[in-house]
């Protein structure tokens, strides 16, 4: 799957107050995944990248993600932290100054699901000294090469603000419907959750 086909389904997501509305479109997005891919995006869906007992954090605040917006979109930081202070949402603020930049992508295609995942991963393990420059590198990389739409993600994934309000029970019960047909099955997925979380 695409990661911009995943953005768009977290458009619709972050659209939704109804929680049996999310669990359909989560349905969606697991049907329309090839079952490689559901892994990682339950996990970019939480906002992590691995179960908490792995303990991999990002290590990413927003002063970083602002320099790495300002690299990928030819814009100043102090024109990122303005509007950052107005909008209060970085991910809107990537997709905004992404929209009106002019300088173009280097990459011809489009980053998958799994691509994004194993770059962010990279990003959270890159420790020692000059981690935080090849941080800002490695972000900014994603955000030049990526579509306004899913730059707002890129952005909001590693700082935990997705802003989607999906926990791990509507997860369960999207999983239920996708996987075994209903929701019925939820309990026996949440049994093996509560096992091996």
């Amino acid at each position: 799957m695409l990661f911009k086909e995943l953005a768009s389904f977290y458009d619709r997501l972050e659209s939704v107050p109804s929680r049996l509305k999310m669990i359909e479109i989560l349905n969606e997005t697991f049907k329309a995944a090839k079952p490689s891919e559901v892994e990682h995006i339950i996990y970019i869906t939480q906002g992590v990248l691995a179960p908490p007992f792995e303990g991999i954090e990002f290590g990413v605040a927003d002063k970083l993600v602002e320099e790495a917006i300002a690299i990928a979109t030819g814009y100043s930081k102090a024109d990122v932290e303005s509007l950052y202070r107005k909008a209060g949402d970085l991910g809107d603020v990537a997709k905004q100054l992404k929209s009106s930049t002019k300088l173009k992508s280097m990459r011809s295609q489009q980053y998958t699901v799994e691509e994004i995942y194993e770059k962010m991963k990279n990003l959270a393990l890159t420790s020692g000294e000059g981690s935080k420059a090849q941080k800002i590198h490695l972000l900014a990389d994603m955000i030049a090469n990526s579509s306004p739409e899913e730059v707002k993600y890129i952005v909001r994934y590693p700082l935990g603000e997705l802003r989607m309000g999906v926990g791990d029970a509507t997860i369960l019960e999207a999983l239920a419907l996708s996987y075994a047909g209903s929701r019925s099955f939820k309990p026996s997925l949440e049994r093996a959750y509560n096992i091996c979380s």
